[in-house]
């Protein structure tokens, strides 16, 4: 597992706390944003992240969509997540290509598990 870490955005604290923690549990190394501007920000002071995982509705001017499209501007193939409990049809227009998409209600693990088949799929850093 890469050292960089994996970015989760969502605008709601006890989903953050709950899901952060069970991610932190299974060794991954996590940033937390609430919104578009705090998210694009870590993705500029982090330029390689290991994976995003948004959700969709961020209670915002910006939806996660929006998101996801300011990572692969700086990180082209860097995996997405969507979270949401909008009807997958919007995921499919919306979302970028190669993204997953998690329906709420969903088991924090179930994430871990996703992120799990998407790591092959990370950017290899070259330094």
């Amino acid at each position: 597992m890469s050292n960089d870490p994996i970015l989760f955005v969502d605008a709601d604290l006890m989903s953050r706390l709950l899901n952060c923690a069970v991610l932190r549990e299974c060794g991954f190394n996590v940033l937390e944003a609430r919104s578009y501007a705090e998210a694009c920000r870590l993705i500029h002071e982090h330029p390689y992240l290991t994976a995003l995982v948004t959700s969709v509705d961020l209670a915002s001017e910006a939806e996660g969509f929006d998101v996801a499209r300011c990572a692969r501007a700086t990180s082209a193939h860097v995996p997405v997540v969507y979270l949401s409990a909008v009807d997958i049809q919007r995921y499919v227009v919306e979302g970028v290509a190669g993204s997953r998409f998690i329906p709420r209600p969903f088991d924090p693990y179930q994430i871990v598990r996703t992120l799990d088949a998407a790591a092959p799929l990370a950017p290899v850093r070259l330094e």
